[in-house]
């Protein structure tokens, strides 16, 4: 992508102020003093509009202001710029300077590749420098994913000593070597709870060839083959720390140094950064002791809520990744990761099922709001009257029942991100007060008179066709407008046939542990065929669905109810010519539930506890319905030790 730099400046058309640089990603002017570019005049809204630097040049957007902004005398809603534009808001006026000429997007390598191989068979003199190019592209994005998965790997160290151990364990794959030893100076401050093997080392000539940059890399052959050492100084005088690995079977090629460079500054960094958290921990904790400060042991405890919430996360997202091995999904990842960067409101769109909350709670988590909280409102599931208190609250006597002022989800959100589910079915006299707390960051509670005012990214998501409901004037424009300036497109299950038999196998892990399946022909046919509209989430039911049906090893497309897209497979024979048996609604649910909670019991070997969690019921209600169906002793010491009641 085209790096960003100074490019651009507002210039005042009098020459008595200083200039503007445009240096942001995103630099927005208006009257409000938040603004990167403030602007004191009468006639400037508070957020009269943004210019984007974006790859192709500056471009400004007005964002509705009252008075409009004018670019050589035209008012414009938004604009490519060109160096020399005069703009105005209000009375202010302005000209557009340009400093540097806009970079091309350089072309993305897969098209560069394409490119080169058609010139070399186009052109035949050309065919062995275009291989040439091709193979150094290719070297480069080895080197570049080789990169990723190093770094990928080390900052998973939450200590000094868990980095040595992973460094010298990416260091042993990488090289292939017979061992890697953890050496240092004197003087180095090495971490006890290291259970790498020490050795001996001279750090002279570490210090003698680093040229004073506190890195040092050597490559040596040696009676076992070949010696690699690292040895950097994490900062000045803390004395040297090096990794020497032995027994490599060959010399390390070019790119092995380079990626061995990379790692070397990196560690030497992480090194550093690791031994102050570890010495500023010591320090807050030697404090907490000591002073029995409330303040500090609370900051203690939410960075300690922070850590299980990103723990929790990186759990999730380790069960999530498989969604994103390849294709659209990986693109849709990698853009989600480019938008949390960007503190702009996100609408995600795509069918039911797609996994929009996933991509909007990692779009928070990868967000400079990370450590913020992350909260969700279903606008399709509250009713009407209850949506306006969830999100703004309510002052006390506001309706019946308000016996006390509560806060709303926006207010509790406050620094985080707020997540609005099923965006598109808000109802239209919710959205006029939705669209100034999007513009504006304020609004008063129900009841209330109080304006209040709180800072949080909204990130919305629907599986309408915005456009359509506009139309239709079910949806407001300006608020579509508001929400569209980041847009994201989930896409359907039905286009991720390859992603399909790696969910499945991922779904059953996660419910059902190590399970001995496998899909039987018919079974792995059916799944692939299948056109899915319920999505991920459809696929995941028909598997649970499965686990009920299945017998033996193998699932079938009858066990995952997908055989012809007909009906479910019968849980017994049919008791009449038509072949509908004669039974209840009643009964057939009864026979149903026994069959699943006999299937469950044996599952988890008579745990009511994880019986209850699997199936998403209270412990209390899962006892009443075993006893019901007789599956286990109608007394209370059938649940001694909840380990084997059945």
């Amino acid at each position: 992508m085209a790096s960003f730099g100074i490019g651009a400046q507002l210039v005042w058309e009098s020459g008595e102020r200083p200039p503007f640089a445009l240096n942001k990603v995103i630099t927005t002017l208006g009257r409000n003093e938040s603004n990167d570019i403030f602007l004191d005049d009468p006639k400037v809204s508070s957020f009269h509009g943004n210019i984007l630097n974006r790859e192709d040049g500056f471009h400004l957007l007005d964002l509705k202001s009252r008075n409009g902004t004018l670019v050589n005398g035209k008012s414009v809603s938004a604009c490519a710029l060109q160096d020399g534009d005069a703009i105005a808001f209000g009375d202010i006026q302005l000209r557009f300077k340009s400093l540097t000429p806009f970079p091309k997007t350089p072309m993305p390598l897969a098209r560069l590749n394409q490119k080169i191989h058609t010139m070399a068979i186009q052109s035949p003199g050309l065919r062995k420098e275009a291989e040439e190019i091709l193979r150094e592209v290719e070297r480069h994005q080895e080197f570049l994913k080789a990169l990723v998965e190093t770094v990928s790997a080390l900052t998973a160290s939450r200590t000094v000593a868990h980095f040595a151990e992973k460094l010298a364990e990416v260091l042993s794959r990488k090289l292939e070597c017979r061992s890697v030893v953890l050496a240092a100076e004197r003087s180095a401050d090495l971490p006890k709870a290291c259970s790498l093997e020490s050795a001996p080392w001279d750090p002279a000539e570490a210090k003698a060839g680093s040229q004073g940059n506190g890195r040092w890399l050597k490559v040596s052959p040696n009676s076992a083959g070949w010696r690699v050492q690292l040895a950097f100084e994490p900062s000045p005088g803390a004395g040297w720390i090096a990794f020497i690995a032995d027994g490599l079977p060959v010399e390390p090629k070019e790119d092995t140094r380079d990626l061995l460079d990379m790692m070397l500054l990196f560690a030497s960094v992480l090194w550093r950064n690791l031994q102050e958290i570890e010495s500023l921990h010591r320090k807050e904790t030697g404090k907490l002791l000591e002073e029995k400060d409330k303040e500090s042991r609370g900051r203690i405890e939410n960075l300690e809520r922070q850590n299980r919430e990103l723990d929790d996360f990186v759990r999730q997202m380790r069960d999530q990744l498989v969604f994103a091995e390849g294709g659209p999904m990986e693109k849709v990842q990698s853009l989600a990761r480019k938008l949390a960067t960007v503190d702009l409101p996100v609408l995600i769109t795509g069918e039911t099922g797609t996994g929009k909350t996933y991509i909007a709670k990692l779009i928070h988590h990868y967000s400079a709001r990370a450590s913020k909280p992350f909260l969700v409102i279903d606008c399709a599931t509250l009713p009407a009257n209850l949506i306006e208190s969830e999100l703004f609250g309510h002052e006390k006597g506001a309706f019946t029942g308000a016996m006390a002022r509560k806060n709303g989800k926006v207010e509790t959100c406050a620094g985080g991100t707020l997540f609005l589910d099923e965006i598109g079915d808000l109802p239209l006299e919710l959205q006029g007060k939705l669209l100034r707390f999007v513009q504006e960051g304020r609004f008063e509670r129900l009841g209330g008179n109080e304006t209040v005012h709180v800072d949080v990214r909204i990130v919305a998501a629907t599986n309408y066709d915005l456009h359509e409901r506009v139309k239709a004037q079910k949806f407001r424009q300006d608020l579509f407008y508001r929400l569209h300036v980041l847009p994201l497109l989930m896409p359907p299950l039905r286009d991720r046939a390859d992603d399909i038999p790696v969910l499945a196998r991922h779904f059953i892990q996660k419910h059902f542990g190590n399970a001995a399946w496998s899909f039987s022909p018919d079974g792995l046919e059916a799944i692939r065929s299948h056109g899915w509209p319920g999505n991920v989430r459809e696929l995941e039911n028909k598997l649970q669905r499965a686990w009920l049906f299945h017998s033996g090893n193998l699932v079938t497309a009858a066990d995952l109810g997908l055989e012809g897209n007909g009906p479910a497979p019968r849980t017994g024979p049919p008791a009449s010519d038509d072949g509908l048996e004669k039974k209840t609604l009643e009964e057939y649910r009864e026979e149903y539930e026994s069959a699943l909670l006999r299937r469950c019991l044996k599952h988890y070997k008579g745990n009511i506890t994880k019986c209850a969690e699997h199936l998403q019921i209270s412990r209390n209600t899962c006892k009443s319905m075993l006893r019901k169906y007789r599956l286990v002793a109608d007394q209370d010491d059938a649940e001694a030790g909840d380990g084997g009641e059945a």
